[in-house]
């Protein structure tokens, strides 16, 4: 129980700061990019930056499906708990980390995008062979 919140919290705050970067990204210019975090690649590779952030989210967003599915198949029926964690999974996860992390970022983009530019720039390095896959699939 305690390991699915602890799971749970952390799927939640990823989604929420890939989901916030993302529009506080969007929303500044790059001047401001590159003099908020310092890193060219922001500005050199966006079609990286925002196929990180969008891979980042799903992943999220089916990790976070199958965590509660888990969770609610101990004590229900599978065919239930399929139905009652699909239901919770998408609420939260859309409500968490994907509606208030929109709010927050258009209102603070420069402190937001400084926050979550780390958490950013590490996953963009640990998901780069997906991204060189995904980049050579798109524009062609």
């Amino acid at each position: 129980m305690i390991a699915y919140i602890v799971l749970s919290i952390i799927i939640l705050v990823l989604g929420f700061s890939f989901v916030a970067f993302e529009i506080a990204y969007l929303s500044l210019s790059y001047p401001n990019i590159y003099k908020i975090t310092k890193k060219k690649f922001y500005i050199e590779n966006p079609a990286g930056i925002l196929f990180t952030i969008l891979l980042g989210v799903n992943l999220l967003a089916i990790s976070y499906a199958i965590l509660n599915f888990n969770f609610f198949k101990t004590f229900l029926p599978e065919s239930i708990s399929a139905i009652i964690s699909g239901i919770i999974s998408t609420l939260v996860f859309v409500i968490v980390s994907e509606y208030v992390p929109r709010i927050i970022a258009r209102a603070k983009p420069e402190s937001v995008l400084k926050l979550f530019s780390r958490i950013i720039t590490i996953s963009y390095y640990l998901m780069y062979p997906i991204n060189l896959i995904l980049k050579e699939f798109s524009f062609k």
